[in-house]
């Protein structure tokens, strides 16, 4: 074939920038495979099961979200990548839905239940919408751009070092690791919602925000991975999962897709949050967090169209429905949003038919939302949550635990990192000088989460409701953006003037960003929040062995929630739900759930407080054990709240004890009969 002159000169120079770029790729795979030797040899020796959790994540936070996407999207059009990101947080919300309408028409999910959830997405996709092509039924893009190379790389990346960080963990780290362990796995065990804990807690509701448990179940329904393990794999998962919605929300919200490109490596490689989640298994409050863009997104379609159109209104009604599922307190910072955001469109176009087509389109979301998660909404009254939330507002709760969770401590560096602090307040004076107001928002939020925190700053009630704790580790969210909005506008000025040098240091700087947030995050986990250690894991498998099945162990408990529950100090706490045990201490959720038991909840404070006060080996701590039918007392290596701990030593010269079981920090003590 022959080239005109100007095909011929450009041929060359298209090979040679594509071939410079891959050898630039190449070099910088290198590179992060030499930096990160120890994540490479964990991911070689899982080889088979990492292909099996990568897959499978593809596939559950992907398929049904393009699925739902293309059916209900009316927005303005997404680009690639745009599109994928969207999906997966759309993916997220999916399953606490599903579990609800499989309740509700009595049918149990399954295994295979959840594939015929899979191929349904997946034969919706495969409907010729525009083209016939398969790749036009799918919707992918015909070549991924420079934006869809440089996420989708991060993104993996990404995956593959939480991956190769969390594998070996033997369950999720710190106290909320057990319940949410426990909630997925009886979700796996009734195949759906449930409200009997039996048989490893005699709860009677269940009233939880389920919408992390749910994926669980999911994940661990197409992999067949055990759900203590899956719940680690999941929560990598989603960890990587904050990439993709950040660059959404911030490309849409700033206009800027380079913008959006600095706020997803932002997230993931610079900032402390969301990736220290894995200490304390936060991962229900950043599964809100990953449906939340989500929700803003679909809802500003409705509030900003000029027309009513049902499958915008149905989109957001459905996925603020998912989100309240999630994480109660995450809806009510969406909500809050979306009030600061409507009043800032009302302020701007102060027309009354404009306020009011902006407050219908509100309702009307509203009244979906309401409509979708009635059963539910219905279910939580339940429990003993509403009355927990009333008792704050009332001022039924101490005083002295109300202001211990109202107080405000230093946002940096714990929370957010000082550079990334100092980047967003000058986001946010560029976002002024500029007159963009839509950036200027995620200022407001930051500052009405903080209101969450202290509402009686402006003499309102709630106070103690939501902690500063669990405000200040989203702060992420909503202040990143503002950062990454001023690197993409500092970018796009340079590239209007030199735009392949910009090109260039752009790439470069976000390559070398990744490379150094691959280096110090191979040394996240705080070995002080593990509270089950292999060591504990080992005990276990002696206990399901050595004891017989309706044996009852004490474990070591310490006061939480300002006095008002008890909280399990080492990897004893699991003995119920890994070994099939009784003991001494239930979830922590034993504080908002009913039970079958009177006064249950009172009753296991009690025990706890009057072993403190005569602990063992004392005569009455003693009597007070075998009144409870303790038959043997756990205690495990972990060590943070001393005074409240068994005495080992103690026990040990104890004539009313025998040791049993003495391993790697593990001593597991049998309490003989009454002579």
């Amino acid at each position: 074939m022959k080239y005109t002159a100007v095909q011929q000169g450009l041929r060359p120079a298209r090979w040679v920038h594509r071939s410079a770029s891959i050898v630039m790729a190449c070099c910088w795979l290198a590179v992060w495979g030499l930096l990160s030797r120890p994540v490479i040899g964990t991911l070689l020796q899982t080889l088979p099961e990492l292909i099996l959790v990568l897959v499978s994540s593809l596939l559950l936070y992907s398929l049904p979200g393009l699925a739902i996407l293309k059916v209900l999207w009316v927005g303005q059009p997404l680009y690639p990548a745009e599109r994928l990101a969207l999906a997966t947080g759309v993916s997220l919300a999916l399953p606490p839905l599903v579990l609800e309408a499989a309740q509700m028409a009595g049918l149990r999910w399954s295994s295979g239940a959840t594939y015929l959830y899979l191929a349904v997405a997946l034969v919706v996709l495969a409907i010729p919408a525009r083209g016939n092509s398969w790749r036009d039924r799918l919707q992918l893009p015909t070549r991924p751009d420079n934006h869809t190379l440089l996420l989708g790389g991060s993104v993996l990346l990404a995956f593959l070092l939480h991956y190769g960080i969390v594998h070996d963990l033997p369950v999720g780290m710190w106290g909320d690791a057990y319940q949410h362990t426990m909630m997925a796995q009886l979700l796996v065990d009734h195949g759906g919602l449930f409200h009997s804990w039996e048989p490893y807690a005699p709860l009677s509701t269940f009233t939880y925000h389920y919408g992390f448990h749910a994926n669980v179940a999911f994940f661990h329904w197409v992999t067949g991975i055990p759900v203590t393990q899956s719940l680690v794999l999941v929560g990598a998962t989603l960890v990587t999962l904050t990439l993709p919605l950040a660059y959404v929300l911030t490309s849409r919200w700033s206009g800027s897709r380079t913008a959006g490109i600095w706020a997803a490596v932002l997230t993931g490689f610079v900032s402390v949050q969301p990736s220290f989640y894995f200490n304390w298994s936060r991962f229900t409050q950043l599964s809100g967090q990953i449906v939340l863009p989500v929700v803003l997104l679909c809802i500003a379609i409705p509030i900003e169209a000029p027309h009513m159109e049902w499958r915008a209104l149905l989109l957001a009604g459905l996925m603020t429905a998912g989100l309240f599922m999630t994480h109660y307190i995450v809806a009510v910072w969406a909500a809050l949003f979306v009030m600061g955001y409507i009043t800032v469109l009302m302020v701007r176009t102060p027309q009354p038919r404009v306020w009011l087509r902006l407050i219908r389109a509100a309702v009307l979301v509203g009244m979906i939302t309401v409509l979708v998660a009635a059963p539910w909404l219905w279910n939580t009254l339940h429990g003993y949550l509403p009355r927990n939330v009333v008792g704050f507002v009332n001022h039924a709760v101490s005083t002295d635990r109300i202001a211990a969770n109202a107080s405000i401590e230093a946002i940096a560096p714990g929370y957010l990192n000082r550079p990334l602090l100092l980047l967003s307040i000058l986001g946010l004076l560029l976002a002024a000088a500029r007159r963009d107001w839509r950036m200027g928002l995620f200022a407001v939020w930051t500052m009405l989460l903080l209101l969450t925190v202290i509402p009686n700053m402006l003499g309102l009630p709630g106070t103690g409701v939501i902690t500063f704790f669990t405000a200040a580790i989203a702060f992420y969210l909503t202040l990143i953006p503002l950062a990454a909005y001023l690197l993409g506008v500092a970018q796009a000025t340079l590239s209007k003037q030199r735009p392949k040098a910009a090109s260039i240091l752009g790439t470069v700087a976000l390559m070398g960003i990744v490379l150094w947030g691959s280096v110090w995050q191979q040394h996240l986990l705080n070995p002080f929040y593990e509270l089950f250690t292999p060591a504990d894991a080992q005990a276990m498998r002696w206990i399901q062995s050595h004891t017989p099945p309706d044996a009852l162990f004490l474990v070591n408990m310490f006061p939480a929630y300002g006095d008002t529950l008890l909280a399990g100090d080492d990897g004893g706490w699991w003995i119920p739900l890994l070994t099939g045990r009784r003991s001494t201490l239930p979830p922590l959720t034993y504080g908002s759930e009913r039970s079958n038991i009177p006064n249950y909840t009172q009753k296991i404070n009690d025990f706890g407080k009057a072993l403190h006060q005569t602990p063992l080996p004392s005569p009455a701590g003693i009597q007070l054990c075998r009144a409870a039918g303790v038959q043997y007392i756990y205690s495990g290596p972990h060590r943070e709240h001393v005074d409240y701990r068994v005495d080992v030593v103690a026990l040990r010269h104890s004539p009313a004890f025998t040791t049993v079981y003495d391993r790697d920090g593990v001593i597991i003590f049998a309490l003989k009969a009454a002579s």
